[in-house]
């Protein structure tokens, strides 16, 4: 499907993942595409090469969600469920990755604060590949005429049956370059990643240093100074001005499915699907409740706080303190202590 702004929700398909089995596969063109015939079972045999990338890449795709965890600054599900968290912190990864490179810098500082348009997903997922066990060639390529960033596995200058893994879109997976609907006409390859197996990148990613909430807050109010800090106020700001997508996937056909060549030994099968499991997580990261396919509700935006006269210490000057019983004023000055030592 090409970019999209919005899109159908899944209230007429839930019993496809509420079966209760969590390995039960979740046919991704029943729930996401039902009434589109473009979307039709095929099965296509691959190379092992291709099986391997198409492996590695779904594995890619599920490590970044971990990794980015607060999800897409621009994806409109994404910013809902976190009240405008995921944009703040995109807002922040663009600023520190000021040069615009597309390095295993870019991913550290993007795995840091833990959100990213398809930029910072491209290069950490592009990370996570170059170093894994997969060894092929990984490239990161910009379709300017779409306005979409995304990896490829393989070199397409030596060969047409390259793979591209997209973790963007929010119910994304690996495919052939030929399935990809976000592809454009001409993609500029924008950096290359030798491959080299350095699991300890993964574990860095992984579990490195994150940004603090505070850091989060003090970068974004210096970037941003007129916007709100965050919460509900932030959202409605970012949800009138911003430009953002519902994008559930980026394949020209969800029912194509790979398996290996048999004739090669390889009888191992890749598609575009989800387990239960899987598709039921993927729904909550992208704030959709997995009983109903439906979207969570906000909460209501609260009312400003109204002013407050602040507290002020009774004092021996203060009128008719010399008639309250000791006791009571012991009492009264030690309650104000208390308040005054509390840190907001």
């Amino acid at each position: 499907m090409p970019l999209s702004t919005s899109a159908p929700g899944f209230t007429r398909s839930t019993h496809h993942f509420n079966t209760r089995d969590p390995d039960a596969p979740v046919l991704s063109r029943r729930v996401l595409e039902r009434h589109n015939h473009d979307h039709h079972g095929r099965t296509v045999t691959v190379s092992v090469g291709e099986m391997n990338a198409l492996t590695h890449a779904n594995a890619a795709i599920d490590d970044t969600w971990r990794i980015l965890n607060h999800g897409s600054g621009n994806q409109e599900r994404h910013v809902k469920r976190t009240e405008a968290e995921a944009f703040k912190r995109t807002v922040v990864v663009y600023d520190q990755n000021r040069n615009g490179h597309f390095d295993y810098d870019a991913a550290r500082t993007a795995a840091r604060f833990q959100a990213g348009n398809c930029d910072q997903m491209a290069v950490v997922n592009a990370a996570l590949l170059a170093t894994s066990s997969l060894q092929q060639p990984v490239s990161i390529l910009v379709a300017r005429d779409v306005g979409h960033t995304f990896v490829e596995v393989g070199d397409s200058r030596a060969t047409n049956r390259t793979v591209i893994s997209d973790a963007w879109p929010e119910f994304g997976r690996a495919m052939r370059r030929k399935d990809f609907s976000l592809l454009g006409e001409n993609p500029e390859t924008v950096a290359r990643f030798v491959p080299e197996r350095r699991p300890e990148i993964r574990e860095e990613l992984l579990r490195g240093d994150k940004a603090s909430q505070r850091e989060v807050n003090q970068q974004f109010s210096r970037l941003r100074p007129r916007d709100p800090i965050g919460g509900p106020r932030l959202l409605d700001k970012v949800l009138r001005d911003e430009r953002l997508y519902i994008q559930p996937h980026a394949s020209s056909n969800l029912g194509v499915s790979y398996r290996g060549d048999d004739r090669h030994g390889d009888f191992r099968r890749a598609d575009q699907n989800f387990t239960e499991r899987q598709f039921r997580q993927r729904l909550r990261d992208s704030g959709i409740d997995p009983g109903t396919g439906a979207p969570r509700p906000r909460a209501a935006v609260p009312e400003p706080i109204a002013t407050t006269v602040p507290l002020r210490r009774t004092t021996t000057h203060d009128h008719n303190y010399a008639d309250t019983p000791p006791r009571r004023r012991a009492r009264a000055n030690s309650f104000v202590d208390r308040f005054r030592n509390i840190r907001l």
